[in-house]
């Protein structure tokens, strides 16, 4: 007996646990196609593959040295935290240089010295020693896609020092099935929200979206491989969203890229005219990926608020210091998530079908519960409907559903109610 109650405790455990996905993996092997998606620049004479000591490397000798710089977008289904995991190579001659990760908000850097390892391949100069490293990170992340972008601060050709990765994979805590977003593991609190918005993930359309209150569309650039909406400090851009459906909470995520240097100027974020963030944007930064000499900066911004208007307005915008002289920012990755309220309620203070407070036309309150005014009862033998303060029922006899569902979808139920109800046994429930 206590064999099986320490077997169903071990079940129980392992249940409970949360399951990573793998949902990307790449470089494992020597098929070339695993560089599919990878934008890469400034590789030496465009090899992106190499070898040491028998060991296949995206980059390597000869091909990542100085300036290279490797990104990807990956698309992603709905999850709350990610695991990423590749192996690093450093190859030859570095000198205390650095290499820089950035997996948008998540940044990763380290050091590393010419004589860190053992003599693998490269220039086999003295001393010149190669070294590989297992990188893992785990990251609280929700959006739609991921930004990947690695480089160095190596400065001589890579016949001089190198670097190159393996074994990449992209792991998923995923959400519960049915929800299109979360935050944790539980169906519960994620299972009423909807998307209204998805924006700016792949490629950027402005449609709708006002800059500066003039009619004027923002300027779509590119940093590294990905597309931004470019904006100079000062800068506001703005759009109403009508026809919403009826809600209760809001959702709002977006991803803001600092280029460089800034003085700790303000990105703020409006939902109708109030404001829900502020962000300052430092000077600070891990890299110059691109604009002019500064560092950049990737900010992932979600906000939640509750919200049952039927549309809202979307403002964002920075203040300006005098002596920011070169710098500017830019959006990507935006979306808008609803917490629906339950199907017959156009008002509603959760999700839940007892907290609805204004039911939808068609529908009454029956029960403190929204009620269709003519549904099918649950055991499928039975037409109710409300007339007159009353709650009907007609019972159903079967060679007659065909015909009463017909005469329902043509809306002509009140037309024909006393020729069905020949065929029926009225049956008066109670009142209100």
């Amino acid at each position: 007996m206590k064999v099986y109650l320490f077997i169903l405790v071990l079940i129980y455990i392992a249940m409970a646990q949360e399951q990573w996905e793998t949902i990307y993996t790449s470089f494992n092997g020597n098929n070339p196609n695993d560089a599919e998606g990878w934008i890469v620049s400034n590789n030496y004479q465009g090899n992106l593959f190499t070898k040491c000591n028998g060991v296949t490397l995206f980059g390597g000798y000869y091909a990542f040295g100085n300036k290279a710089i490797v990104s990807k977008l990956f698309k992603l289904p709905p999850h709350y935290q990610l695991k990423i995991t590749f192996q690093f190579w450093k190859i030859d001659s570095w000198d205390n240089e650095s290499v820089y990760l950035i997996a948008e908000d998540y940044k990763w850097s380290q050091d590393y010295i010419y004589y860190q390892g053992t003599q693998l391949c490269g220039s086999y100069s003295r001393y010149w020693n190669e070294m590989s490293q297992l990188i893992t990170f785990v990251i609280n992340h929700n959006s739609e896609s991921l930004v990947f972008i690695m480089t160095t601060n190596l400065d001589q050709y890579p016949d001089d020092e190198s670097w190159g990765i393996r074994d990449f994979s992209i792991q998923i805590l995923r959400c519960p099935q049915g929800c299109l977003y979360c935050q944790d593991n539980d169906y519960n609190n994620c299972y009423y929200w909807i998307g209204l918005s998805s924006l700016w993930h792949e490629s950027i359309e402005v449609d709708g979206w006002i800059k500066n209150n003039n009619n004027m569309q923002p300027t779509i650039d590119k940093c590294v491989s990905f597309d931004i909406i470019k904006l100079a400090p000062n800068d506001k851009l703005e759009k109403i969203i009508e026809n919403l459906n009826a809600h209760y909470k809001m959702q709002v995520q977006l991803q803001i890229w600092k280029i460089d240097s800034w003085n700790n100027e303000m990105f703020i974020l409006e939902i109708d005219d109030q404001i829900y963030n502020q962000t300052i944007l430092e000077s600070t930064g891990i890299y110059n990926i691109c604009g002019s000499n500064g560092l950049e900066n990737i900010i992932n911004i979600a906000i939640t608020l509750p919200h049952s208007l039927y549309k809202c307005k979307i403002t964002m915008r920075t203040n300006h210091n005098s002596i920011t002289t070169n710098a500017y920012w830019g959006i990507r990755a935006f979306n808008i998530y609803l917490a629906k309220c339950i199907t017959g309620c156009d008002q509603c203070l959760g999700p839940l079908k007892t907290e609805c407070t204004v039911c939808s036309s068609g529908w009454v309150f029956y029960k403190n519960i929204c009620t269709h005014r003519i549904h099918q009862s649950q055991s499928k033998l039975f037409l109710c409907f409300f007339h007159k303060s009353k709650l009907l029922k007609l019972k159903i006899q079967n060679q007659m559903k065909g015909f009463l569902w017909r005469l329902i979808y043509q809306k002509l139920i009140k037309k024909q109610l006393v020729k069905v109800t020949l065929h029926f046994q009225l049956i008066i429930i109670n009142k209100f």
